[in-house]
């Protein structure tokens, strides 16, 4: 059985604390890394098997983001550590753990939470009309053929609509449920959901959120004795 004692954000923000452990009569032979793109592509896997000694049941690396092939400690970072038998029949052991910083997806729903005019626009986000608007004035026939149903076959709105001019606003919603539901899934090693669904909250993000400088608080996702948990992390990075 192969036992992961450690797999944590160091400090410093820089690397990555390894320790790991496995059944005596047992070595670790190698580790794949993936990033939440190419999770469990093996042609695309990062190999850092060199950087085990190969011949003892336990192992305790210092991983730079530089080894692991990413410039900052962002999104989920896969590992799968193989262990297998030193002598007789050959036996192997696999084991796949995730960390992760999730940090800049919670400040970009924070920051547009705290942009919605809740006073002004009652809530009201694109393509929405509130209730002072007319219904003919906010959606006009389009084409002007009338519907026994609605007034219309294809209701298109206009620019009459009391809106909100953001365009992103309805995608707080699905971003705030997505990241719930990443947690979710790697609590319940649900690891090939964690992945898809922070690679469509990137797509949601990228022309919605405005992401700055790194933070020194992140809110990271570790491994410890066999525990997977999630704290609030202050990085101390050298000058």
């Amino acid at each position: 059985m192969i036992n992961i004692t450690r797999l944590k954000l160091a400090s410093n923000g820089t690397h990555i604390e390894t320790a790991l452990s496995c059944d005596a009569g047992m070595a670790f032979s190698k580790i794949l890394v993936w990033d939440e793109g190419t999770y469990k592509n093996y042609s695309l896997a990062h190999d850092m098997s060199n950087r085990l000694a190969k011949t003892t049941n336990s192992e305790s690396l210092l991983l730079s983001l530089a080894d692991i092939g990413i410039g900052e400690f962002k999104g989920l970072i896969f590992f799968e550590f193989e262990a297998k038998t030193t002598s007789g029949t050959v036996r192997y052991e696999k084991k796949t753990e995730v960390i992760g910083n999730l940090t800049d997806y919670h400040t970009c729903l924070t920051n547009r939470l705290l942009a919605i005019d809740i006073e002004k626009h009652g809530m009201t986000f694109k393509g929405e009309c509130d209730d002072s608007d007319d219904w003919a004035d906010c959606y006009p026939c389009q084409p002007a053929v009338p519907d026994s149903d609605c007034g219309c076959n294809s209701p298109v709105p206009s620019k009459n609509c009391q809106e909100i001019t953001d365009n992103c606003g309805n995608s707080i919603f699905y971003i705030n449920a997505a990241l719930g539901m990443i947690y979710r899934a790697i609590l319940l090693r649900e690891f090939s959901k964690a992945a898809i669904l922070l690679r469509q909250v990137k797509e949601v993000t990228v022309n919605c959120c405005t992401f700055g400088q790194e933070n020194n608080m992140y809110l990271t996702i570790y491994t410890e004795a066999n525990k997977t948990g999630l704290c609030v992390q202050k990085i101390t990075r050298s000058s």
